[in-house]
């Protein structure tokens, strides 16, 4: 069996680092590949090829393919549409010829190929499958999932005129092609919308176990030892290491948020943490997100939090100092706590790497996503579903007109229908109550309410009130209690997230595919428009997702 990875690019965290993590699993398992090759578009920056290459007992190659990129370096879907696909497939084939893969033998294990960074993807898929290749297509996002410019990109390409009949290109359907999903809520709705539930795989993203302490650059008091986790003195090695590069006290509580700052990643929640939130003993809060942003759609809306949270002199940073060589490890072994208030994930990695960092998370859940992590035996005590503000805060009729009006276009963009008319309002019921979610507001009003608790004493409070999470002198943060359930979690993890477990999983489906008979003959999926409906439902609008 030799299989070959496709992705757009091996570029520093996301998929990347889930294809590092396959591979490393694939490693732990029997049979394994006689060698795996990764093919991508030219972009891989931190892609760790030597290390693993070492690591690995198969052969272990990368190649760039031209035109495997996304259609415009930034990942923006602007390019022009292109129509001839042939020339991509092609290339494959060829480098697929250059190390010596027999297509006999073959799998192509695809990334996200219908998420519309590259609109040749879906019909080069198609093309592969009917000259014989088997495949395994692995979702991590959706573009009916509130990425209604990918899915316009994809639909002006692939059928101008007749956005209705995408569905029908984008999820090829073959017994020698087989989907990979990431959460049980994503295996329902490729079930609903007719993917063959044997062809319907889940695949959760294996978590690596740390072994070892991450190292600091010191030269007068060397580096800590190697272990699982590091002593407090230790800590505050790594934290003095740290302090004044991020700029933060090393006597403050440090919060960190290890992702990049994407618009689904609701960054305005973060500040709304720093303005309201109280530490015990009245230390300072400091809260860190890791990593800033190229590509200048998300951008735009990183850098007006950035800029508000510099006029309110909020204490929280953003990124870490260009050139610097700060590992995530690193940032990890110096924080106290970790946060996350994304209000949209295709996996959530957080909710798991919190326990192995051996690090409480705090802030919003995530049900459909974090009820496979529940099912498995994880506890998640004490991230809450919203961040509730009152509701006497907001001018609730401009707030439901807002919201409206942007689910209207929504679905115009996406080539649909006004919503019908129906009893009552789903924007009126979603904010009917004493209280709101902060993450349902527009751009506008959030920055409203943290100028609010940034200023206003009795605004913390009342906010602190509303979201014990917060107070972080709450009682059950109390460490017997945060270290048993770090240690129960941490558990969990290892039995049912490890490189070891996922690597059977994935070895698995391989091995059925392997054994499939290769179709020429590709059909449509059944039900596309189900997809795009169960996703583009009011209750899941949220305009901080798609506001520019």
């Amino acid at each position: 069996m030799q299989i070959a990875i496709l992705h757009y690019h091996l570029n520093r965290g996301g998929v990347a680092r889930v294809v590092e993590n396959h591979l490393l699993a694939l490693a732990e398992v029997t049979p394994r590949p006689e060698q795996v090759v990764v093919l991508h578009g030219g972009r891989a920056d931190h892609w760790p090829q030597e290390r693993l290459a070492g690591q690995l007992p198969f052969p272990l190659r990368t190649q760039a393919v031209l035109g495997l990129d996304y259609d415009s370096p930034d990942g923006t879907p602007d390019a022009p549409p292109r129509r001839n696909f042939f020339p991509l497939a092609d290339r494959i084939v060829h480098a697929l010829e250059q190390v010596r893969f027999d297509r006999a033998r073959t799998l192509l294990h695809w990334h996200n190929h219908a998420l519309g960074k590259n609109v040749a993807v879906p019909a080069v898929v198609a093309e592969l499958a009917r000259r014989g290749y088997r495949m395994l297509l692995q979702i991590h996002d959706f573009a009916e999932d509130l990425r209604p410019d990918n899915y316009r990109h994809l639909a002006d390409s692939l059928t101008p005129g007749q956005i209705e009949r995408l569905p029908d290109l984008l999820y090829p359907q073959s017994p020698s092609i087989h989907y990979a999903v990431l959460n049980g809520r994503d295996r329902q709705l490729l079930d609903k919308a007719g993917v063959a539930k044997e062809r319907l795989h889940l695949l959760p993203n294996p978590v690596a176990i740390p072994t070892r302490f991450p190292t600091v650059p010191t030269s007068d008091a060397g580096s800590p030892p190697s272990g699982t986790q590091p002593s407090q003195d230790e800590r505050t090695q790594v934290r003095r290491w740290l302090a004044p590069m991020l700029e933060m006290p090393v006597e403050a509580t440090w919060i960190t948020y290890p992702v990049r700052g994407i618009r689904r990643k609701n960054v305005g929640e973060m500040l709304l943490w720093s303005a309201a939130a109280r530490s015990p003993s009245s230390r300072p809060v400091w809260l860190h997100v890791t990593m800033t942003l190229k590509n200048p759609v998300e951008r735009a809306s990183f850098h007006r939090w950035q800029q508000l949270a510099g006029q309110l002199r909020l204490p929280c940073r953003f990124g870490t100092p260009p050139g610097s060589q700060v590992s995530y490890e690193q940032i990890l072994a110096a924080c106290d706590l970790l946060l996350t208030t994304s209000i949209a994930e295709g996996f959530g990695m957080v909710f798991l790497e919190c326990w192995l960092a051996r690090r409480q998370l705090l802030g919003r859940d995530l049900p459909e996503i974090t009820s496979d992590f529940r099912q498995a035996g994880i506890c998640l005590e004490p991230l809450a579903p919203q961040l509730a503000i009152p509701a006497s805060w907001i001018d609730l009729g401009e707030l439901v007109r807002s919201l409206e009006d942007l689910y209207r276009e929504l679905r115009a963009r996406y080539g649909q229908s006004p919503p019908a008319a129906e009893g009552s309002d789903p924007f009126a019921s979603l904010v009917s109550g004493a209280t709101i979610d902060f993450a349902r507001l527009p751009t506008r009003m959030q920055a409203s309410v943290i100028r609010r608790a940034h200023h206003d004493p009795e605004a913390r409070a009342q906010l602190r009130g509303l979201n014990r999470q917060l107070d972080l002198t709450e009682a059950r943060l109390a460490a017997p209690l945060v270290s048993r359930q770090i240690e129960a979690n941490r558990q969990v993890v290892g039995q049912s997230y490890s490189l070891g477990s996922v690597g059977r999983q994935l070895g698995a489906i391989y091995a059925w595919l392997m054994a499939t008979e290769p179709s020429l003959r590709i059909d449509t999926l059944p039900r596309g428009s189900a997809l795009l409906e169960s996703l583009l439902r009011p209750d899941r609008l949220y305009p901080i997702r798609i506001e520019p």
